[in-house]
């Protein structure tokens, strides 16, 4: 590399080295990648010092692809704060995905499909993109980790993932199975050769004999940090070889001690310990630092311990360099250190990196902005993560940190509820409404008494399924009653609407078997609705027609249900309540089912589509892949439903509702794939945590159906009694009814059981049988039609002998005729026919042979 090409600067997407510091291109190093790169994955492991950064970075800043540059800290193993980066760093490139990618939020196991399907429509196949991971072994989070190896293996051919790593690349990324289709370069060969030792101090005019070459070859074993040690000291002391060596040999941190820090001037000393202090050092941050104007174009004097990265637009301090200036930290006062802090708070408070901005403001000893950011940046449901490490900040505080801070209540009782602690959020609300009931009239007293009753009323609506007790409604009162004390726009200027907490599977969560439960339940949403969409702009907007709408539904009044439905999905729509319409499209797409409506199907689903732009809608894409799942599993497309369903998820990464929702979604998945044990299994675990009367009905029904799969009968007829009685009082029906042809074998098998005459009535048997075989010929209509509308009508592929039996079919043979041809028994011929049925979604078997015959199966 010419010399003019020498340490770095912004030059658009291209890394310009200036000529202050030498910086040899190596040709074998660059030959080497330029092998590498026709891996999907380059791992590049090596420890500190031996120029990973620099030697990538100049190979690929002499290319005109696209460079995607992440240099990675211990904050993001937070998922939200990687994916804020991430999206910053691809806006730089792609402006349109990186909006896109905002409003998806990190994928995870989640929204991989979705993701990925962004990848495959907004990258051309012709530009060439590197994403590289700078820092990686601070990466832990399996979450990540799992991201950027399913990158991976979707083996784009425009895509080269770097990693630049300390540590050997975690099983996750690069499993033993997989590491011949990665790229591996380490140590050995970032090390100087000897040969690139002298080239290297002829490059920075220190001319050295053969034998002076071999000596810093045996001394520093080619450690890129340590040759260019070396040099800067040579630089210094050019007379003085044997100095040099020996500082090296030494100590390198005496190196940096003696022969760079101390002939430094003090202010650039104190500049430098100021950014030792921060993890983001961009630009326009560490400029307004004390000095900072003057200060930073002297940085490039300091190189290689601290240089420009043109591709975050960020600069970064050497490991070694940023451990010795946290040993320097007398150099500078508290005040400027806490001025620093201040300082990168607020620049990641406009960065969104509302987290760090809150490490940042604890460290600065700022409480009330610890506050205000919770407050004004962070939705109502905060993400456990998130409240975790928020609890955890206010408990470290100091005695007094929040007294004088007037939100820190109502702060304070959202994290707790946001961890699900909500006794513990109402009985500190509670204590906090007499305290501030005490103070003094003003405006700030009546809001703050408002957002304590608020939350107060959450607390006891989420409690209300277990407690039987439905009394939220008298604290929404409350709360109507303070804010009307106090202009809402002033108290929260520019905000969004309050979006509803995340609710449960279905919005009426009772629990109870006993009478009436729901009519109170019912009674209390609508009296506290009219209090909370008046006070916070259409807060809980549809919630309670949803409820109704829902307990028509199960009750198997489906015209009842579809008008107050649609009233729920109107109001919530209007009022931006994201999660209540979300689940009066999951009801509305299950009346389309009941009633075989398919010409309904393609606007439910359209609608569902549109909720994943809803980027204030935190839970969207993980709703979405929920209610959409239930769907493809209904009509037989399990391989429309996403990985993370299909596999265990970590329930500590969302709330606790959205867990139930997932989980009902994976049993009815588990079901579908005929998984029974696995199933039964995972009901007799989570069955115990259902949120609400309905899903106890849906587990115990389907413990069931599995077990008079596998056979076992007796505790089949005993389950269903189990599921009658859960349902009887309340005369719900519906989650009977949905199980469709599964639902009309067991009740007819359990109309013959003597073990259930008497305790189940065998007009509700006979009732259930009907309508579940009702639903089962709709069902499958749909089937068909979904699957001729979108394409997949032809995407039949039938066994041999499904095809044989068909042709005897076909030919008029009876099904004994059939069994005596195959040499097989009647039932096993009527298992494949109806299974040959299913793939065509055939209504019987002529239907099944007209199908057949136009697609050219027989």
């Amino acid at each position: 590399m010419p010399e003019s090409q020498i340490s770095g600067r912004h030059n658009g997407d291209r890394i310009i080295w200036s000529n202050n510091h030498a910086f040899l291109d190596r040709v074998r190093v660059n030959e080497l990648l330029e092998t590498a790169i026709k891996s999907p994955l380059v791992v590049v492991t090596a420890n500190s010092g031996y120029g990973k950064t620099r030697a990538i970075g100049s190979f690929l800043s002499e290319r005109s692809d696209t460079i995607v540059w992440f240099s990675l800290t211990d904050g993001d193993n937070d998922r939200t704060q990687f994916w804020n980066h991430f999206v910053s760093l691809i806006s730089k490139h792609n402006r349109r995905l990186s909006e896109k990618m905002h409003g998806l939020g990190f994928p995870a196991r989640q929204r991989d499909n979705l993701f990925f399907g962004l990848l495959d429509d907004e990258l051309g196949i012709a530009e060439k993109y590197f994403i590289v991971f700078d820092d990686f072994h601070v990466i832990k989070d399996k979450d990540v980790l799992s991201l950027i190896r399913n990158l991976v293996d979707r083996h784009y051919d425009n895509i080269t993932v770097m990693t630049l790593s300390q540590l050997e690349p975690s099983p996750i990324l690069m499993p033993l199975g997989m590491r011949h289709e990665s790229a591996i370069i380490t140590e050995d060969e970032l090390c100087f050769t000897k040969q690139e030792i002298d080239e290297y101090f002829t490059l920075t005019n220190i001319p050295l004999s053969a034998d002076e070459v071999q000596r810093i070859y045996d001394y520093t074993k080619g450690w890129a940090f340590a040759v260019s040690l070396f040099a800067f000291s040579m630089r210094k002391n050019s007379a003085s070889f044997e100095h040099s060596l020996r500082a090296v040999d030494i100590n390198i941190q005496k190196i940096i001690e003696f022969d760079v820090f101390s002939d430094l001037p003090e202010n650039l000393q104190k500049y430098l310990v100021q950014l030792s202090l921060l993890e983001y050092l961009a630009p326009s941050l560490i400029s307004t630092l004390e000095g900072g104007d003057e200060l930073l174009r002297e940085i490039d004097n300091i190189s290689p311990f601290i240089r420009y990265d043109s591709f975050s637009d960020m600069y970064r301090i050497h490991h070694l360099f940023r451990e010795f200036l946290g040993k320097r930290q007398d150099l500078i006062t508290d005040d400027i250190r806490k001025c620093a802090y201040r300082k990168s708070a607020e620049w990641c408070v406009k960065n969104e990196l509302f987290l760090d901005a809150i490490r940042h403001f604890e460290k600065a000893g700022i409480y009330d902005r610890i506050v205000e950011t919770i407050y004004f940046h962070f939705s109502l449901q905060i993400p456990p993560r998130d409240a975790q490490t928020l609890l955890e900040i206010f408990k470290a505080a100091p005695e007094g940190a929040f007294d004088n801070v007037p939100l820190y209540p109502v702060t304070y009782t959202r994290i707790l509820l946001s961890l699900g602690q909500v006794s513990d959020a109402i009985d500190f609300a509670d204590n906090m409404v007499v305290k501030h009931s005490a103070m003094p009239e003003s405006e700030i007293k009546h809001q703050i008494i408002c957002s304590l009753y608020l939350v107060i009323g959450i607390g006891h609506l989420m409690l209300a399924p277990f407690t039987d007790s439905y009394k939220f409604d008298k604290y929404f009162e409350r709360m109507a009653h303070h804010f009307a004390q106090f202009p809402y726009e002033r108290a929260n200027p520019g905000a969004n609407p309050v979006s509803i907490h995340t609710i449960p599977p279905y919005a009426g969560t009772v629990c109870t078997t006993k009478e009436g439960s729901f009519e109170k339940y019912i009674g209390a949403l609508e009296r506290g609705v009219q209090y909370t969409t008046k006070s916070l702009d259409g807060y809980m907007a549809g919630m309670d027609m949803l409820a109704k709408g829902e307990l028509c539904f199960f009750k198997g009044d489906l015209v009842g249900a579809e008008a107050h439905v649609s009233n729920a999905f109107a109001a919530s729509e209007r009022a931006r309540q994201y999660d209540i319409r979300n689940r009066a499209l999951f009801i509305m797409m299950r009346i389309c089912l009941a009633r075989g409506k398919y010409e309904y199907m393609p606007t439910v689903l359209h609608q569902l589509n549109q909720q994943i732009g809803y980027t204030d809608y935190a839970n969207r894409q993980l709703t979405y892949d929920v209610v959409t799942s239930w769907f493809y599993t209904r009509i037989g497309l399990l391989n429309y439903v996403p990985n993370w369903i299909d596999h265990d998820f970590e329930e500590e990464s969302i709330s606790e509702y959205c867990t139930d929702f997932a989980n009902l979604m994976k049993a009815h998945l588990l079901y579908h794939k005929k998984q029974y044990q696995q199933l039964l299994t995972f009901l007799y675990r989570e069955g115990g945590n259902a949120s609400s009367l309905y899903m106890q009905i849906d587990y115990a029904i389907l413990k069931s159906l599995c077990n008079y799969s596998i056979n076992n009968k007796a505790d089949a007829f005993d389950l269903l009694v189990e599921a009658y009685e859960l349902s009887r009082t309340n005369e719900l029906i519906m989650p009977f009814i949905e199980y469709g042809k599964e639902m009309r074998t067991l009740t007819g098998a359990a109309e013959k059981a003597d073990c259930v005459m008497g305790r189940i009535p065998y007009d509700w048997l006979n009732n259930i049988n009907r309508r579940a075989n009702t639903y089962a010929k709709y069902l499958n209509n749909i089937i068909g039609d979904f699957r001729k509308a979108n394409g997949l009508d032809q995407e039949v592929v039938l066994t041999p002998r499904e095809i044989s039996i068909l042709t005897e079919l076909y030919k008029g043979l009876s099904r004994a005729e059939i069994a005596m041809q195959q040499g097989l028994s009647v039932n096993t011929i009527r298992v494949i026919l109806d299974s040959i049925f299913e793939k065509l979604n055939a209504r019987n078997s002529m239907d099944a042979i007209r199908i057949a015959a136009e697609r050219n199966l027989l």
